[in-house]
Order: structure tokens, then sequence, then C-alpha cells
């Protein structure tokens, strides 16, 4: 099987970036073929694991991930995978690797001229995208109540 594992950036140190390393491990282990589609990999790599580096460029955090959710459904769609895993809110995802919070939830406890600016919009409208398409692994039983409080997720789309 051929799969796509989507993360913004990768380092050595981050806990996110460690769930994708040890997925990406167990599955090559298995025999099949993954690439990993990243802004920066700064660390080593594992034997077998492709890595696409799709650069992007921004004045800030959410225009860049914007363009890199652009550059990525670009990348897959010349590229395609059996499945596409992501550990960022991305578009186009089969399965969501939900390791962090619900941002809708994060969103609800701001004032709401904070929820117009472009980087609430922007994280928003990826998450948003995001329960609509993909298959939800959550790490807690609170994180599924998070998302659920903010999205119609049944029990067919989620695994905790």
């Amino acid at each position: 099987m051929k799969f796509a594992f989507c993360l913004y950036h990768y380092f050595p140190y981050g806990g996110l970036q460690r769930d994708c390393l040890r997925i990406a491990r167990a599955a090559l282990a298995r025999g099949h073929q993954v690439t990993c589609y990243v802004t920066d990999w700064d660390g080593d790599t594992l034997p077998g694991l492709i890595v696409r580096q799709l650069p992007v460029q921004g004045s800030s955090n959410h225009a860049r991930m914007a363009r890199f959710a652009h550059a990525l459904t670009k990348a897959l769609a010349r590229e395609p995978a059996d499945v596409v895993l992501g550990f960022n809110r991305l578009p186009g995802l089969d399965v969501y690797f939900a390791a962090d919070s619900c941002f809708a939830e994060h969103l609800a406890g701001k004032p709401a001229p904070v929820r117009w600016l472009p980087r609430y919009r922007t994280f928003l409208a990826l998450e948003q995208q995001v329960a609509r398409e993909a298959y939800f692994l959550f790490l807690n039983e609170h994180q599924r109540q998070q998302y659920q409080r903010h999205y119609a997720l049944t029990a067919e789309v989620f695994t905790v």
C-alpha cells in the first residue's frame, strides 16, 4: 500500500513528529511505501522513507500553512496515494491523526472580533474541511468530546 504522510515541519524532538516517524516506521516494516510531505525536514530520515519537501513562503505562519495545503493538494494530484494520513489539519486527508486540541473549541473562548482575524479564519477553515472529509484518530476521550461539540462526527468516523 502507498501511504502519503503530511506534516508541516519535521524536527526530531516534537511529540507529533515522533508519532509520525513511529507510524512510518511501522508501515515501512510491513512493506508499505511511505512518502512524507513536509515544508522542512530537520533530522535523520528512516531507511526507505521518501521525503518530499514542499517549500512555501509567507509572511505569517497561517499564510505558510495555507500555501502548504495548496502545494500538498497539487503534489497529491501528481503522485496519488492509497491513504493520505495527516498530522496537521490539511485538505484531502483520508485520516487525521488529531494530536492537537480542537481549534473550534479554542476559538469558542475568544471574543468575536478575534475570530475574524486571518490567522483564526485560516486555521478554522482547515479544521472544518478535515471534519468534513477525514477519519479521525483521537489520542483521548477528552479530545473526542471537544471535536464532537463542534462537528457532527459519528462513531463511524473516529477511533480513540
